[in-house]
């Protein structure tokens, strides 16, 4: 299972609210991240209940999230994640003086 750090953003447009997701990297000198903002496959409104556009759509948006995010982990190695695994360690000894 991946950690990222996740941040969420929700602005009102027009008496619609759309929110904005942000996955970052949990590599802090890394500075990649990914925004998700939803979106519904509209063309299928009123032609499949609700519900189902519903749950199509999240599972659209989770199975990119998890394709994106994945790529992106696969980019850093061992090495990399070890080193932001001592420098997360030393920072928590630090805050536990």
């Amino acid at each position: 299972m991946s950690s990222f750090h996740i941040t969420s953003n929700e602005q009102v447009m027009g008496g619609l609210t759309s929110a904005t997701t942000r996955y970052t990297c949990p590599i802090e000198s890394c500075g990649w991240h990914y925004d998700e903002t939803p979106t519904a496959d509209l063309s299928l409104l009123g032609t499949v209940p609700l519900a189902e556009l519903a749950a199509a759509t999240a599972r659209r948006s989770a199975e990119v999230r998890e394709d994106m995010c994945r790529r992106h982990l696969d980019s850093h190695d061992a090495v990399e994640y070890a080193t932001e695994i001592h420098r997360l360690r030393t920072k928590l000894a630090a805050a536990r003086t």
